[in-house]
């Protein structure tokens, strides 16, 4: 039974015909409609912090709460410039299971190469542990990852932070 507010409904028919088609189908937009609630009281959630408040590590903190029930990763960072689009940033970072803040402000540089670096690719930037992993993400160090995602974020086509997905 799928009712209002109720978008886990599950239904486990094993018939081998239609019925069990049609059952495995309903589950699947169940699933899919209760994801997309989740995501949009997460954005509701979100605007709503960033209304509230501007206070950039208040704002900062409540996107790192809700990042791991949107997105698969172990641990996410948020860095913000303060001069965009390269020089003084603070980064923000969160381990996603046991919610462990590595750091919650830690001052950082984003150089001039690191900004051409993260806005001249194709909206993402694979990421490993290592000697080619960008400096200022050595606020990820005491958090345990080997690969990620680095997703600029730009505002009116200039580099204004970048949100880093690590597993």
């Amino acid at each position: 039974r799928l009712g209002p507010g109720d978008s886990h409904g599950h239904h486990d028919i094993r018939s081998g015909d239609e019925f069990e088609e049609v059952a495995a189908s309903f589950n699947s937009m169940s699933s899919q409609l209760k994801r997309q609630f989740e995501t949009l009281a997460a954005r509701v959630e979100l605007d709503r912090a960033v209304l509230s408040s501007l206070e950039i590590p208040e704002i900062v903190g409540r996107v790192l709460d809700w990042l791991p029930r949107l997105l698969a990763g172990d641990a996410f960072a948020v860095i913000v410039l303060d001069r965009p689009p390269s020089g003084p940033a603070r980064a923000f970072t969160r381990a996603a299971r046991s919610g462990i803040v590595a750091a919650g402000g830690e001052p950082i540089t984003i150089t001039p190469a690191d900004a051409t670096e993260l806005t001249s690719g194709a909206g993402w930037l694979p990421i490993s542990r290592g000697r080619d992993c960008p400096g200022y993400l050595s606020v990820l160090g005491s958090l345990p990852w080997t690969t990620g995602t680095l997703l600029p974020i730009e505002s009116s086509g200039q580099l204004v932070g970048v949100l880093a997905l690590v597993d």
